[in-house]
């Protein structure tokens, strides 16, 4: 099960712990990157200053296992 998640990019990034590379491949998603994007001279600051809105989207792999315990526990109807 694959959950996509879209909304405020400084809300996303900190929770992210991989990035999908330009060559498709799954990288680590180190401080350096996170930085480029949220610090003081980093992308969104730049887009900001443009009054630009920036969302992100991520998403997670869940076994079916998990996906189960998840909908159980949240009280939402698996089917």
């Amino acid at each position: 099960m694959r959950l996509f998640v879209k909304g405020a990019t400084e809300a996303i990034v900190v929770l992210c712990t991989d990035v999908i590379a330009e060559d498709g491949n799954k990288v680590e998603f180190t401080d350096e990157m996170k930085e480029t994007i949220l610090g003081n001279d980093g992308i969104l600051k730049s887009f900001a200053r443009k009054c630009y809105r920036c969302l992100a989207v991520s998403y997670r792999d869940f076994t079916n296992e998990e996906w189960e315990v998840i909908c159980e526990e949240n009280g939402i109807e698996n089917g």
